[in-house]
C-alpha cells in the first residue's frame, strides 16, 4: 500500500514493520482495528496501515454524525507508535533502534 499525504510519501513496501495490531471482537465491533505499525526508513515517521470500524482512527465520515469503517494508511505521533509497541511487546532491541528509552 503506498499513499502520499502531508507532502510524505508512505509505502508499506518500502517502510519497516513494527509490529501487527488486532483489536475488537471481529467486523461488528465498531472498535475492531486490523493493522500493521510501520516506520519510514528516510525520515522514521510512524504509521499504521490496515483497516478499522469506525469508532478507530480508520474511520470515514459519510454524513452528519455518522461514521463508517474503512481502510487506508494513518500517520501516528512518535509517542502513539512507542504506546503500540509496548503493549504488542515489541522486541526491546527493535524498541531500542527507533525509541528514546531509558533503564528503570
Amino acid at each position: 500500500m503506498k499513499r502520499v499525504l502531508n507532502g510524505k510519501i508512505y509505502d508499506t513496501d518500502k517502510s519497516v514493520e513494527l509490529c501487527e495490531i488486532w483489536r475488537g471482537e471481529g467486523s461488528r465491533d465498531f472498535r475492531h482495528m486490523d493493522c500493521k505499525l510501520y516506520v519510514t526508513p528516510r525520515s522514521h515517521s510512524f504509521f499504521l496501515a490496515g483497516y478499522g470500524g469506525p469508532m478507530t482512527v480508520f474511520a470515514k465520515t459519510v454524513s452528519d454524525n455518522t461514521t463508517t469503517g474503512s481502510e487506508g494508511i494513518i500517520p501516528i505521533t512518535e509517542e502513539a507508535a512507542q504506546t503500540f509497541c509496548e503493549q504488542e511487546e515489541v522486541d526491546v532491541d527493535i524498541m531500542k533502534k527507533y525509541f528514546e528509552l531509558v533503564e528503570a
